[in-house]
C-alpha cells in the first residue's frame, strides 16, 4: 500500500506541476492540443543524465520524477489527466450546437470514453488522446449521437471494425480503407491491367492517409481520411497546394497549360478512362516541362523563350534570348531594359512590359526553388518549381478517376486547393457510418 500511495502522490504532484507550467504559457485550447504530443514525449523520454531541453516548468522535480516513479500505464494515465486538467482551465473551442453537450463532460467521463474506444480507433486518432479532445464532439455528432457518448462509441467501434488493408497497387500495401474504397481501388488495378498500363501501378511507392483527424483544408470538418474513404498516393511528390501558392501565371507561360483549365474540368467530370487519359497526360507533360525549366540555368532560359513566344507572339533568336535571360536574372532584374529588348523583337509595349515582369518573377522563383532541398507535402511555389506538382503516372490518375475504373474524386482537379495526392469516394458513394 505504501508504494501505491507513493506512486499516487508522485502522480498528483507531477500533474499539478505540469498544469501550472502549461497554463502559465498556453492560453488557448487548440494550441495546447497541438503542442501536447510533444510535451508528452518530453516527459516520457526524460533521462536525468541527458541535457534535454524541456518545456519551461517541466524541469521541476515533480515532473521529472514521473517517468522514474510510475510504470508506463500509470504514466500514460497521469499524462492524460494532466492534459484534461489543463484543458479544463482553458475556454473550450466553440463546437457545433449538435456537439456542444458532448464537450461538457468531466475528466473521468472522457477518460472512460477513451478507454471504451477500440484499440484500433485509439491508435489511429491523429495526436492520440490529445487529438481525441480536438475531435470528440465532432466524432460523436458524425455518428449521430452527439449527446450520447455510449451510443456514439458503440457505433464508432462497429464502423471501424470493417476497415481492410488497401491492397493497392500491391497486396503488401496495408493502409486501412473502407471495403467500398478497397473495391474501387481493385477496379482501378483491373482496368489498368486491361489497358496494359501496369507500369503506372508499379511506379507507385506509397498509398496511405488513413487517420482520424480534421480536414487539412477545412479544419472544422473531419477529413474523409477519417472514415477510410480516401487515400493519398505518393504524397511527397504530389503535394497539397493552395491556389494562391501555385505560380499559375508562370506555369501557363512556360508550359501552355492552365492548372484550372480544360484538363482539370475534364478530370473532375465522370467519364471513361480513354476520355480522361489525354487530360491527365497533358497535366503530366506540363509538370515535367515546368520542373525541367527550373532544374538549371539552361532550362530556365529555354522556358523563358517559350514564355515569350506564348505571351508576345515572337520567337527570340538565340543571342537575343541569352540577353533576355541575363536581364531577367540580374539582381535586381533589369526589367526596363528587358521590356525594351522585347519591344525591339516585335512585342507590343504592353505585352513587353507584362512579359518582362513575369520573366523577372520566374528568375526570382528559380533562385528560391534552388534552396528547396526536399519535396514538400504541403507545397509552395518554390517546392512546386523544384519538384513538381503532379508526379503520379497519368495512367494511374486517369484510372482512379475513370467511371470504368475507380470512379474516385481527384482533388488534383479541384477548383480550389489542389491536392494532387488525394483520391476519395464522392459524396454519393460514401457509405453510411451507422
Amino acid at each position: 500500500m505504501t508504494a501505491i500511495a507513493s506512486a499516487d502522490q508522485v502522480a498528483r504532484d507531477g500533474i499539478k506541476a505540469m498544469v501550472a507550467a502549461i497554463t502559465a504559457r498556453v492560453k488557448d485550447r487548440e494550441t495546447l492540443i497541438w503542442l501536447w504530443p510533444q510535451l508528452e514525449q518530453q516527459v516520457m523520454a526524460f533521462d536525468g543524465h541527458l541535457q534535454t531541453t524541456l518545456f519551461p516548468g517541466f524541469e521541476a522535480p515533480a515532473v521529472t520524477a514521473l517517468p522514474q516513479a510510475l510504470d508506463p500505464p500509470e504514466l500514460a494515465a497521469a499524462l492524460r489527466l494532466a492534459l484534461l486538467t489543463a484543458l479544463d482551465g482553458i475556454r473550450p473551442v466553440e463546437e457545433a450546437a449538435a456537439g456542444a453537450a458532448a464537450v461538457a463532460a468531466s475528466a473521468a467521463d472522457i477518460l472512460s470514453e477513451w478507454n471504451k474506444l477500440s484499440a484500433f480507433v485509439r491508435n489511429n486518432i491523429s495526436g492520440g488522446f490529445a487529438g481525441f479532445q480536438n475531435i470528440r464532439g465532432r466524432l460523436y455528432a458524425q455518428f449521430g449521437a452527439p449527446d450520447d457518448p455510449a451510443k456514439a462509441i458503440d457505433r464508432v467501434n462497429a464502423y471501424y471494425k470493417q476497415m481492410l488493408g488497401a491492397g493497392f497497387p500491391r497486396a503488401s500495401f496495408k493502409s486501412p480503407v473502407h471495403p467500398v474504397l478497397k473495391a474501387r481501388l481493385a477496379n482501378t488495378a483491373a482496368l489498368l491491367t486491361a489497358k496494359n498500363a501496369q507500369g503506372a501501378l508499379s511506379a507507385i511507392k506509397s498509398v496511405g492517409g488513413f487517420n482520424i483527424r480534421p480536414n487539412v483544408n477545412s479544419p472544422t470538418q473531419l477529413s474523409n481520411h477519417s472514415f477510410g474513404w480516401a487515400v493519398d498516393i505518393d504524397p511527397e511528390t504530389n503535394p497539397n497546394v493552395k491556389k494562391d501558392n501555385l505560380p499559375l501565371a508562370i506555369i501557363i507561360a512556360f508550359t501552355g497549360v492552365d492548372l484550372y483549365g480544360a484538363e482539370s474540368v475534364k478530370l473532375r467530370t465522370a467519364a471513361p478512362y480513354d476520355t480522361l487519359l489525354p487530360a491527365a497526360v497533358a497535366l503530366s507533360k506540363a509538370n515535367a516541362a515546368f520542373v525541367a525549366a527550373f532544374a538549371n540555368a539552361a532550362g530556365l532560359k529555354d522556358g523563358m523563350g517559350k514564355a515569350v513566344t506564348r505571351l508576345c507572339g515572337v520567337a527570340l533568336p538565340a543571342a537575343t534570348l541569352t540577353t533576355a535571360h541575363a536581364l531577367a536574372t540580374a539582381v535586381p532584374a533589369k526589367l526596363a531594359d528587358l521590356g525594351t529588348l522585347l519591344q525591339g523583337a516585335g512585342a507590343t509595349p504592353a505585352k513587353a512590359k507584362s512579359t518582362a515582369e513575369l520573366l523577372g518573377d520566374a528568375a526570382d522563383l528559380f533562385r528560391r526553388a534552388a534552396k528547396v532541398g526536399t519535396p514538400k507535402i504541403i507545397g509552395s511555389d518554390a517546392s512546386v518549381a523544384r519538384f513538381g506538382f503532379f508526379n503520379l503516372a497519368p495512367e494511374a490518375a486517369a484510372g482512379l478517376a475513370a467511371s470504368d475504373g475507380g470512379a474516385l474524386r481527384w482533388l488534383g482537379a479541384a477548383v480550389g486547393t489542389k491536392d494532387y495526392m488525394h483520391f476519395e469516394l464522392s459524396a454519393a458513394d460514401q457509405p453510411k457510418l451507422f
